[in-house]
Formats: structure tokens, C-alpha cells, sequence
């Protein structure tokens, strides 16, 4: 078995910054529908879905999602989670990307970025 001799410095070039930049916003994405998936869940309003299915003929389908909305809410919650921390990584790991390559940004524009990011991930929480 041959191993390879792997610097430290390419550890860190394995994604380019548009790779990361993409990752973090689909994790912000899913991140969104997936906290407004979980708020309509646990929003809904039992008499109006028991009308609307009356209507259609479905109390069949009453049963089925009044049984199961609980676990879809759930995983539509833990979703949530996953794409929050897919966003997150990719944001550490492109900013130890830039400060290894020697891109220190100042205080002022290390502030603002943090503040976009933090405005975006608290964009996908349910209030």
C-alpha cells in the first residue's frame, strides 16, 4: 500500500471558492424551505384539512396525515439542521481557504461578510 505525502497547503485547496460559495447557498436554500416546510406543519389548522378533504371526498387522506405529519415535521426540521451546518462548513472552510492563502481581509469587510452570513442563516429560522 503506497501512501501519498500530502502538504498541509493542499489540504486546503481541495474546493475552489465558487464550490464552496455554491454549497453554502444551496445549504441556505434548503436551509429556507425546509424551516417553512416545518412552520407549516406545525401551523396547520386540523378543521380547515378536515373540510378540504371532505370536500374531496379523502377522509382517507385525513387519517393518513394526521398519522404521519409529526415525522415529516421532524425531517423536515432535521433537514433544516443538515442544510444549516452544510452552509456553515462551507463558509469556515472558505474563509481558512482565504486567511491560508494569505487573504486577510480587514476588520470592516471581515465584519460585513460575518454579518451577510449571519443575516442569511437567520433568514432560514422560523420565527
Amino acid at each position: 500500500m503506497m501512501t501519498q505525502n500530502v502538504s498541509r497547503e493542499s489540504l486546503f485547496l481541495i474546493m475552489s471558492e465558487a464550490v464552496l460559495i455554491w454549497l453554502a447557498v444551496a445549504g441556505l436554500l434548503t436551509t429556507g424551505v425546509a424551516a417553512l416546510g416545518a412552520r407549516s406543519l406545525v401551523g396547520f389548522s386540523r378543521h380547515e384539512l378536515e373540510e378540504v378533504c371532505r370536500r374531496r371526498e379523502a377522509p382517507q387522506r385525513l387519517g393518513d396525515i394526521l398519522r404521519q405529519y409529526e415525522r415529516v415535521a421532524l425531517a423536515a426540521e432535521t433537514l433544516q439542521v443538515l442544510g444549516m451546518a452544510v452552509a456553515l462548513a462551507a463558509a469556515v472552510y472558505w474563509a481558512t481557504l482565504r486567511f491560508h492563502e494569505g487573504i486577510v481581509p480587514s476588520w470592516q469587510s471581515a465584519l460585513a461578510e460575518v454579518g451577510a452570513f449571519s443575516l442569511a442563516m437567520l433568514a432560514g429560522i422560523p420565527v
